[in-house]
């Protein structure tokens, strides 16, 4: 149901749906950038479905479509005493709560795995899980946020029906989504995903490329400055783990 319409400058740029519960956890965010995402479907063969890479293509800014974030505040306290892998999988028990609680979240979610990065997808479920921790909000609202262009674009359906029919498919973007639920960390951090032609894409703060993706941090939700705070408070607790492991005394041998 649209109840508002969103305007800059007296231009229309979005509305305001409370239709499916998406915009109980959201709020219009015109700050960012968000990427029009890869072609997937063009490397899906009938007889041995694969995935392969394609360019995002252009991103579009936000001042030119409403793009939608939680109110909320993240829980800074949240794993804290903890460092490494568990800091992280602490962090993210909330999201495999949320998929516990609604399945069919988590097959949205593999679903974008798919459209956005289906060779090497651990990364790709990391950034999202990095930016609403970072944001304080859902995986449901992230996926409907507007960041990713096949889920605008209303393929998202198709490419979980796709996972539907191939199990082994569905397999691998499954195991992703634990890794990430698990305290992966392929990305340092990074809250921002995307292609070197996003406008964010060439962005140096935390930057990593690798399987056809740049990750980097966002520019939504307070700027660069927020999200590079976010991810150095991030990798503080993860390093302390490696630290911790190093000056450990060797066991004594009986």
């Amino acid at each position: 149901m649209i109840v508002g319409v969103i305007t800059v400058d007296g231009r229309q740029v979005g509305v305001i749906d409370f239709s499916a519960g998406v915009a109980a956890d959201s709020m219009p965010d015109l700050g960012g950038y968000e990427h029009e995402g890869r072609d997937w479907q063009s490397g899906l063969a009938p007889s041995r479905p694969q995935v392969s890479w394609a360019d995002h293509g252009h991103a579009a800014h936000l001042s030119d479509r409403a793009h939608h974030h939680t109110t909320r505040q993240p829980d800074d306290h949240i794993g804290e005493g903890l460092n490494g892998s568990s800091y992280l999988a602490a962090r993210r028990e909330r999201f495999a709560t949320e998929m516990r609680d609604h399945p069919e979240v988590r097959e949205q979610v593999a679903g974008m795995l798919l459209t956005e990065g289906a060779n090497d997808p651990v990364p790709v479920a990391e950034s999202l899980m990095n930016r609403m921790d970072f944001t304080g909000g859902t995986l449901h609202g992230g996926l409907n946020s507007g960041f990713y262009g096949p889920i605008r674009r209303g393929e998202l359906p198709g490419a979980i029906e796709h996972l539907r029919s191939n199990p082994e498919l569905k397999a691998r973007m499954d195991h992703a989504i634990d890794a990430a639920i698990g305290g992966s960390n392929l990305i340092h951090g990074a809250t921002d995903q995307g292609s070197r032609s996003d406008p964010n894409g060439m962005w140096q703060g935390g930057r990593i490329e690798r399987g056809g993706n740049v990750y980097n941090d966002w520019a939504g939700h307070g700027g660069h400055a927020s999200a590079a705070a976010y991810r150095e408070n991030l990798m503080r607790h993860v390093e302390q783990e490696g630290a911790q492991a190093s000056t450990a005394e060797p066991p004594s041998d009986l």
